[in-house]
């Protein structure tokens, strides 16, 4: 399969699992009786497949956005090669430990911020222009964390599980859906050829 289809693949491979994941924990948030000794397992079983699947395509789109501006096989360049390395810690712990979202997203926020930088410094954005879609998953995966703290802090106070539980589950979703969103418009752009010159050219760091 062309490396530039089977990107964009993983892009609407991770926008699906990310949606499925916050449709699941809504659901599960909305229906799980605080009180009760044990949980449903089946509900966890597909946020944490959704996830982990999401997680792993954001990897493969993420090394799709790089090669985007001449990265070859070895990843020449501090930028990219470190994007990478951060962009694969974070997509492993989202494998791993999916509800840890607070740990994972502020990770791959960093990951995509070099990345964005980087593909600026070549005149492009990970839609193939500089845009706003460059710095929404940096943003959303600090304010996806910072939501749910500042819901914490409130909902502690009233001492509520079901607020607990909601705190987290907002803040979860502003992070999956935002870098959902952006793989939905990272999608089409990797989908295209990269022009000659634009492969074999170095980006100088």
């Amino acid at each position: 399969m062309d490396k530039n289809r089977l990107a964009s693949i993983a892009a609407w491979v991770a926008v699906a699992g990310f949606v499925i994941a916050t449709i699941d924990l809504v659901i599960g948030t909305s229906v799980t009786d605080t009180t009760a000794d044990d949980d449903p397992a089946a509900p966890w079983i597909v946020f944490w497949i959704s996830v982990a699947v999401a997680s792993i395509a954001v990897l493969v789109v993420l090394h799709g956005l790089l090669a985007r501006v001449g990265v070859q096989k070895y990843l020449k360049g501090w930028m990219p090669l470190t994007a990478l390395i951060i962009g694969a810690i974070g997509c492993l712990g989202a494998a791993l430990v999916p509800w840890a979202f607070f740990a994972w997203g502020p990770v791959l926020a960093v990951a995509f911020l070099i990345a964005a930088v980087h593909l600026r410094k070549a005149g492009k954005g990970v839609i193939g222009i500089p845009s706003f879609w460059d710095w929404v998953i940096p943003i959303v995966g600090v304010l996806g964390v910072a939501t749910t703290w500042v819901l914490y802090q409130t909902n502690t106070i009233k001492e509520n599980p079901d607020d607990l539980d909601w705190a987290y589950t907002i803040g979860f979703a502003i992070t999956a859906l935002g870098i959902a969103a952006t793989m939905a418009m990272i999608a089409p752009w990797l989908r295209t050829a990269v022009p000659a010159l634009a492969r074999n050219r170095r980006v100088m760091q």
